[in-house]
């Protein structure tokens, strides 16, 4: 069922990565929820805070678009 499930953990850290990756890119980086049946997207954003406080930036790894331009522009 849609909009009622957590993101889990590997999904969590999949988006810290992304999300440290386009802050090297704009000034403001979004992230939004919508599994909001059960109330779930509040655990998860509060979830997704807690790993980006625990882990430092490590640069990012291969995967979106803003991560591909990093390494491409660091090879110049």
């Amino acid at each position: 069922r849609m909009y009622y499930a957590r993101y889990g953990d590997a999904s969590l850290a999949r988006i810290a990565r992304q999300l440290r990756a386009a802050a090297e890119w704009s000034d403001e980086a979004w992230c939004i929820f919508d599994n909001t049946a059960l109330g779930e997207a509040v655990e998860d954003a509060l979830g997704l805070q807690r790993i980006l406080r625990r882990q430092p930036f490590a640069g990012p790894s291969v995967g979106t678009d803003a991560e591909i331009r990093h390494q491409q522009h660091a090879g110049e």
